[in-house]
């Protein structure tokens, strides 16, 4: 009889020394699954007010871009732009072709 309780009381403990180490590893694993989480968010992505900023002037370049583009393809062909001035007074160079960097007209 004896040696039935012994058995019982050693099955017992050993099973609650597995459950013990079973909520050990589960809760090691979920600190370092929190650490790597908190690292990934770090550098410049975990910045949100820095990220809203830069998406902010990328698309104010952008819209300043385009409108510069915009402009120069409505400049009238009688007018000329500065660079073409500048090529023709020689304070400036015009591409191999002889076309303005700015506006692509021959400058001669």
């Amino acid at each position: 009889m004896q040696g039935w309780i012994l058995l019982i009381v050693g099955l017992g403990i050993f099973l609650l020394v597995g459950v013990i180490i079973t909520v050990c590893t589960l809760s090691c694993m979920a600190r370092r699954k929190k650490k790597l989480q908190e690292k990934s968010k770090s550098g410049i992505a975990g910045n949100t007010a820095l990220v809203s900023a830069l998406q902010q002037s990328f698309a104010y370049q952008a819209q300043a871009l385009a409108a510069q583009i915009e402009a120069g393809n409505n400049m009238q062909q009688d007018e000329e732009c500065l660079t073409c001035n500048l090529i023709q007074m020689g304070s400036s160079m015009a591409y191999s072709d002889n076309t303005c960097p700015q506006c692509g007209r021959r400058c001669v």
